[in-house]
């Protein structure tokens, strides 16, 4: 048991979490390709929640992407669109998540914004970024 005061936190217990990702993505031999995965996160008290998106690519480049979270306790989860741009070596994404639970008549929602950079161009150092 973790103990973080003493007080109010007296009976606080961190939870064990488990996840299980499945991903397949299609072969084209056209410029576009789909990728669909499904993200199944559970704790040890099984709350469940499930991710389920289809991102699809643009010439390896470009990505626009959905995705449907469930929520927990029988709520209403979020919907997640995600675009973005691999250039070389920067990666750029926005993702923007809607809520759709009782918390939306507090928020709208969330915006996420991704830069990266990748450093070195040793071959051996991003094989797998492209072994499928």
């Amino acid at each position: 048991m973790l103990k973080l005061g003493d007080f109010k936190l007296s009976g606080y217990k961190m939870l064990w979490h488990y996840y299980l990702f499945i991903e397949t993505k299609s072969e084209s031999k056209s410029d576009v390709f789909i990728n669909i995965s499904v993200l199944f996160k559970t704790t040890e008290q099984f709350i469940i929640q499930l991710d389920l998106s289809t991102v699809f690519y643009f010439r390896s480049i470009y990505l626009a992407g959905f995705t449907y979270r469930t929520g927990s306790g029988g709520s209403y989860g979020d919907i997640i669109f995600p675009g973005g741009a691999n250039m070389n070596n920067i990666i750029f994404s926005y993702s923007f998540e809607f809520i759709l639970s009782n918390i939306k008549e507090y928020s709208l929602g969330s915006h996420e914004i991704l830069l990266a950079v990748r450093l070195g161009e040793n071959p051996k150092r991003h094989r797998w970024l492209n072994r499928y």
